[in-house]
């Protein structure tokens, strides 16, 4: 069962917090008739999401090639993510990826230390129409 997100085929078990905002999307048809009554000629809605992560401990490599698929510069992404009762699977591009610097944590192995970082935040909208 999916817990987070799903960017290019690979589910990534780490967010906290996802905000949706539907537009609704209207023609250049659309406008004020002669009668004063709107025309509200609509073409598709398309979704924008942000997603706030909450990287566990222990899953900062994972982390890192998350912040690299969505830092990739490509023109979009497939994303499956939280939608209603289910999941909404759409094309969509990467607006800004932000997050921030907290400490490198010594590893007990004797390994490099792992750079921690956290409140990360990135912002998604659709390229097609989801409705």
């Amino acid at each position: 069962m999916l817990n987070g997100i799903i960017v290019d085929g690979n589910e990534y078990d780490m967010v906290a917090s996802v905000k949706r905002t539907a537009k609704i999307t209207q023609s250049d048809a659309s406008g004020m008739m002669l009668d004063k009554h709107y025309h509200n000629d609509i073409i598709a809605t398309y979704f924008e999401y942000d997603v706030d992560l909450a990287v566990p401990t222990g899953k900062e490599y994972e982390y890192t090639v998350l912040y690299n698929i969505l830092t990739s510069p490509v023109s979009e992404h497939d994303f499956i993510l939280p939608y209603n009762q289910g999941w909404l699977k759409l094309k969509a591009r990467v607006e800004q990826v932000k997050d921030e610097y907290y400490k490198d944590e010594i590893r007990t192995d004797g390994q490099d230390p792992v750079r921690v970082w956290r409140k990360t935040r990135f912002t998604i909208v659709a390229t097609e129409p989801s409705r």
